[in-house]
């Protein structure tokens, strides 16, 4: 074993080549997406139901299988999993309780007995196997392209995925409408003699499969931690006050940001505290407009509605309201109170 347990200076490795070839592939694999924080784990002592385990596959596509061997699997370990038709490795990205939870949040319509078995523990030939899949699907996806493109489908091809038991492949696409891909199925499965399946996704999907760094400086929330993807109104951007420009609103997938939704809440809950239409206030000293509010520090800017250039008049909100009531009574607001 080297001196730091793994590569060091002295140039030498504990890892197998297998090992080694695993360890880049699963970071092609994951693009360098967070995986799920067990914070259950090594509580041995707490009795959880080992039976729901959550399975991450390619590009953190998760699946719940079920152990009903009772195997000793622990977070990270590579199993062969029970597929249509075949068989799939995969890496345990959760198991007991919490895998339990997730289950019953994602799938609480799916009975448990209906899921697919975990066979074994991955061997040394099964991972073998998986590596010649993975190392398989950058030319499996550029030979589809090239199929495409012949027959000018108007699909943009983003990922395929060769199962571990090389009988199936499954390639990813966006596109703006229905794509008509009969005659490229039956190109492609005389071309790798495999079971096709083409699989559609949003922009926001394929955002998070593709990741990169958004507009703040730090990867992408899709690619990273959000695991749902929730739809965002132009609505949200105007109850913030922020410009309503395309370039500064949308992300990498073209869609508005979903960071705009994050302090939506914050904000709906402040603008509860304004009236339902800010109007201009009759003053002693001429009518005050209403320019812009900063909701939340609870205060409207107002300006003399006859003079131009005019300094600006900073109101809290509890006095506009005031003011309002005042106008409505016939009084006039004195500026000097303000």
């Amino acid at each position: 074993m080297s001196c730091c347990g793994g590569t060091c200076s002295c140039g030498k490795s504990d890892q197998t080549p297998v090992q080694e070839q695993l360890f880049l592939a699963q970071l092609n694999s994951s693009k360098g997406m967070l995986s799920t924080h067990d914070w259950m784990s090594g509580l041995s002592h707490l009795k959880v139901d080992e039976e729901i385990v959550e399975v991450r596959f390619k590009n953190n596509r998760k699946e719940f299988f079920r152990n009903n061997r009772l195997l000793r699997l622990s977070k990270d370990d590579r199993i062969v999993v029970d597929v249509e038709g075949g068989h799939d490795l995969g890496t345990i990205s959760l198991t007991g309780e919490l895998a339990k939870r997730q289950f019953e949040k994602k799938e609480s319509n799916t009975d448990i007995s209906s899921l697919r078995k975990i066979y074994r523990l991955a061997t040394e030939a099964d991972l073998i196997s998986w590596l010649e899949a993975r190392k398989n699907d950058r030319s499996v996806l550029l030979k589809c392209r090239e199929l495409a493109a012949g027959l000018n489908l108007k699909m943009n091809l983003n990922d395929a995925e060769i199962r571990a038991d090389n009988k199936k492949v499954t390639f990813y696409y966006t596109a703006n409408g229905r794509v008509d891909f009969r005659e490229l199925l039956k190109l492609l499965m005389d071309q790798f003699k495999m079971k096709i399946e083409m699989h559609q996704f949003g922009l926001r999907q394929n955002a998070a499969r593709t990741g990169g760094i958004g507009s703040c400086g730090r990867e992408l929330c899709c690619s990273t931690w959000k695991t749902e993807m929730h739809s965002v109104k132009t609505e949200a951007a105007k109850k913030q006050d922020l410009s309503l420009s395309s370039s500064r609103l949308a992300g990498q997938c073209g869609k508005l940001k979903c960071c705009l939704n994050y302090e939506l809440e914050t904000y709906l809950e402040a603008w509860d505290a304004f009236p339902s239409e800010l109007i201009n206030l009759e003053s002693d000293k001429g009518l005050l407009k209403p320019l812009n509010a900063d909701v939340l520090k609870g205060e409207v800017q107002y300006s003399y509605a006859e003079t131009e250039n005019s300094d600006r008049i900073t109101i809290s909100i509890d006095q506009v309201k005031k003011f309002i009531s005042l106008n409505k009574k016939g009084k006039l607001v004195e500026i000097s109170r303000i």
